[in-house]
């Protein structure tokens, strides 16, 4: 059942084409054309932000995919909760697993292609000053990836499958890009689990202090205590409502997934 898992998130054609693709254009134009216009003493800081930003957008869209193959997969999970041993809580356990297999590939794929990008630009290598808490951090969002995608896939009606699926994207706009713009308070960055992602890889890999705002980001600080605290926490609760959204599945019937 995991190889399968495994499989499914790795082949998935739409997030290679439109999810995969997309970032590392991104990554081009910040690596190439934007870093052009970096203070040179600032560079290190700069890579880390564009690397640990961009490697939480594959990760948005990695939830947006995911989401959709659990609307898809809702009559299945039905009969097998319903007709096999299988409990919403071996099944969440399978999938992050799997999920931890798919996005740590991810996660290193982006980050070779982030280096190489910034070599092609500076002629310098920039590694993570830890890479062990980089990875480390990347296998714990893992969690929070696929249980806020199953999350959102059970909590919206099928009707609003496309706003589901849009929805981790909106987010990221708005929380992860919103910071490199405005000064937001500090207990919505601290609670913000995708800013929280991003903090953590940002400061692993560059061994900095997490900054409360990256347009003053000497200023104040965030405690990684803090904000790890928070991505646990958001995972550990969406694991209880997830169980108990999956014990209450329905059907979805064929007519409203042709809509699709």
């Amino acid at each position: 059942m995991i190889t399968k898992m495994i499989r499914s998130i790795l082949t998935s054609r739409g997030f290679w084409v439109w999810g995969f693709t997309f970032s590392i254009l991104w990554l081009l134009i910040g690596a190439l054309m934007i870093s052009q216009y970096i203070d040179r003493q600032y560079t290190y800081y700069y890579v880390g932000l564009v690397t640990s930003a961009i490697i939480v957008w594959v990760f948005s869209n990695l939830m947006s995919n995911l989401s959709g193959t659990i609307v898809m997969s809702s009559t299945s999970l039905y009969y097998a909760f319903k007709f096999t041993r299988l409990t919403p809580s071996r099944y969440l356990l399978d999938y992050l697993v799997s999920t931890v297999i798919g996005t740590t590939t991810l996660g290193a794929l982006m980050l070779g292609i982030s280096l190489g990008a910034f070599y092609v630009e500076y002629h310098v290598v920039f590694l993570p000053q830890y890479p062990l808490a980089f990875f480390g951090v990347i296998i714990i969002s893992s969690a929070f990836v696929i249980l806020f995608s199953i999350f959102i896939s059970l909590i919206f009606p099928p009707k609003y499958y496309q706003f589901a699926q849009m929805l981790p994207q909106l987010l990221y706009v708005i929380l992860v890009l919103g910071q490199m713009l405005v000064s937001y308070p500090y207990l919505i960055v601290v609670a913000s689990p995708f800013n929280d992602m991003t903090l953590l890889l940002f400061q692993s890999f560059t061994g900095l202090e997490a900054p409360l705002d990256f347009l003053n980001p000497f200023q104040q600080f965030i405690n990684w205590y803090y904000i790890l605290a928070s991505l646990i926490i958001w995972s550990l609760v969406l694991f209880s409502l997830d169980s108990y959204l999956l014990s209450r599945i329905k059907p979805v019937s064929l007519d409203i997934l042709r809509q699709f």
